[in-house]
């Protein structure tokens, strides 16, 4: 009976990684299909909103001691790492909401999944990560595959070229985002809880919101589009809830009832599943340098986080 149990807890930690890619493969989903004018700013601001009125309810309905215990361990260390890394965490999803309305959503969207290999190429110089030649001509394969993928759009003009800039852009901060958050809460005395993860969610959610709100009330800042109808409103409830908080929960979820090498493998499958997902939906096309640039990227990944576990 406790093996069938074992299994049956870390079986559901696999479908909620699976669940975790599938969420975030709707993001350009309902982005592209948000009715009315819009824009990146606002499309974040509405996505913190509901996330934050999911993750508060949750937390006063299941977490409100785990609440009080993690605001009362945070150190000074942690709360400037979380403010840190909220901005970071912001800009990051401003960045990737421009590139997936500027250029190619399936191109825009592997580029922002490179944030691992920017992730790698930070430790190098700011964790102490020693690195070996292998490793540098691995992650000179993955700048490859991303110039195979910018360069093999045939339909590239200079608006859609500043698109998978700004997607590199955000998996630079991507990848800063995650050491700034690893080194913050490395050897940190807060529990590995999935109601601890939530309530942290919660907290960079919160910050990053207020940042939006503190942005917009500079002068010759573009205004917060209100929400205009019912089915633009529950596209912004969908973002938030399902594509920023939901993905967020179940990855923390998973990594609570996973290890963190298994973990890690099946984030190899995002491409195909972003991929699929807008092929489904929208009808994208799936390109032949796609398909090889995007082999470049997550083999270099693959090969560099089961060399060396960061």
């Amino acid at each position: 009976m406790e093996a069938f149990l074992r299994q049956a807890v870390k079986y559901s930690g696999i479908f909620a990684a699976f669940g975790s890619l599938f969420l975030f493969s709707l993001n350009p989903v309902i982005v592209a299909t948000i009715p009315g004018q819009t824009d990146p700013v606002s499309m974040a601001y509405w996505a913190y909103f509901f996330a934050i009125v999911f993750l508060f309810l949750f937390v006063i309905l299941f977490g409100r001691q785990d609440f009080k215990h993690v605001i009362y361990k945070l150190t000074f260390k942690s709360w400037a790492g979380l403010f840190i890394s909220s901005l970071i965490r912001l800009l990051v999803t401003v960045s990737f909401f421009f590139a997936i309305t500027m250029a190619s959503r399936i191109e825009a969207t592997i580029l922002t999944l490179m944030w691992p290999i920017f992730f790698v190429a930070l430790s190098i110089l700011f964790d102490s990560y020693r690195i070996k030649f292998f490793d540098l001509f691995l992650l000179f394969c993955s700048f490859i595959g991303a110039s195979i993928i910018v360069y093999g759009d045939s339909n590239s003009s200079l608006n859609v070229n500043y698109g998978y800039i700004i997607a590199l852009l955000s998996a630079f901060l991507g990848g800063l985002h995650s050491l700034i958050y690893k080194k913050t809460f490395d050897g940190s005395e807060l529990p590995n809880t999935l109601k601890t993860q939530i309530v942290l969610i919660l907290i960079r959610s919160i910050i990053g919101f207020s940042l939006i709100g503190i942005f917009n009330s500079f002068e010759n800042t573009p205004d917060i589009q209100p929400i205009t109808s019912t089915f633009q409103g529950l596209h912004y409830l969908a973002l938030g809830v399902f594509c920023y908080a939901g993905t967020q929960v179940l990855y923390c979820y998973a990594l609570v009832k996973m290890d963190q090498v298994e973990l890690s493998n099946i984030q190899y499958f995002n491409p195909v599943i972003v991929s699929l997902s807008l092929f489904i939906f929208l009808g994208d096309t799936i390109t032949f340098s796609l398909i090889i640039g995007t082999c470049f990227i997550f083999f270099s990944q693959y090969l560099i986080f089961n060399r060396k576990k960061l």
